[in-house]
């Protein structure tokens, strides 16, 4: 009976273990996603990007439901989010466009696999009014 107590107690911490090590669609990695956003093929200077994490959809609300927030720089387009974990993430930019003055907003989703986690990926997004 012991045995069996032992058995279970030891797979049940190893699973538990296995489980947090495992991390995915979190921060605390080493893969970084440079994102560009852009109006009708003109770039959108400071935008920031909602992220939402573990799906490859808009959420309900993109700019109330999501995990991270990332501000890029007034100088350029990109838009830097770092210290990302493999897994599935949907990115929606909101900026504004200096030529109307109107807030353009869009979305994309992007996946970073395991061979991934240590690089920095691409992405695109591109903005409606």
């Amino acid at each position: 009976m012991k045995k069996i107590k032992i058995s279970t107690a030891i797979f049940l911490s190893s699973f538990t273990l296995l489980n947090y090590s495992c991390k995915k669609n979190d921060t605390g990695g080493h893969a970084e996603i440079h994102a560009k956003v852009y109006h009708n093929g003109a770039p959108i200077n400071h935008s920031t990007i909602y992220i939402k994490f573990d799906t490859h959809h808009a959420p309900d609300s993109p700019t109330t439901d999501y995990n991270l927030k990332a501000h890029g720089e007034e100088s350029d387009n990109h838009v830097h989010i770092e210290d990302l974990r493999p897994g599935e993430y949907y990115l929606f930019a909101v900026g504004t466009n200096t030529a109307t003055g109107k807030t353009v907003k869009g979305g994309t989703s992007i996946e970073i696999s395991w061979k991934e986690r240590k690089e920095t990926l691409e992405a695109e997004i591109q903005t409606s009014e």
